[in-house]
């Protein structure tokens, strides 16, 4: 009986750990082979990433702070914020378009994609910031 309790109580420790440490640094792909890209640059210089939505995307919430990774070797970090007005001047955001909820990365009164030289089809690698 002994024996079984020990497991038991082993068992639920490397669970705790193993949930526990998943949460660390959570990475908003889903696998590997799940890689993100930039599906539209718009008039403003903002990079639409179409693989990310508000609606699939329950992790992400105002308020939290994304470290984005670009494929050409730029990195920045942002909020993810609700209006550009919600950063200063030339500062980085991230936000959810009202329209069709797409995440979409910028800078306040300026061009992302001019700022970082980003195009369509750039991966893209978004981290939460913990």
């Amino acid at each position: 009986m002994h024996n079984k309790q020990l497991i038991l109580a082993l068992s639920l420790i490397l669970t705790y750990l193993l949930v526990g440490c998943s949460v660390v640094t959570k990475s908003v792909s889903t696998t590997n082979e799940d890689k993100h890209h930039i599906t539209e640059v718009d008039s403003h210089g903002n990079v639409i990433i179409g693989s990310i939505n508000k609606y699939q995307s329950p992790h992400l919430k105002v308020g939290q702070t994304l470290r984005v990774r670009f494929g050409n070797g730029k990195e920045i970090t942002c909020p993810l914020v609700i209006d550009y007005s919600d950063v200063p001047k030339g500062q980085y955001l991230a936000r959810f378009d009202r329209d069709d909820g797409k995440i979409k990365f910028a800078v306040n009164e300026g061009s992302i994609a001019e700022k970082l030289d980003l195009t369509k089809d750039t991966e893209v690698n978004i981290e939460i910031d913990k």
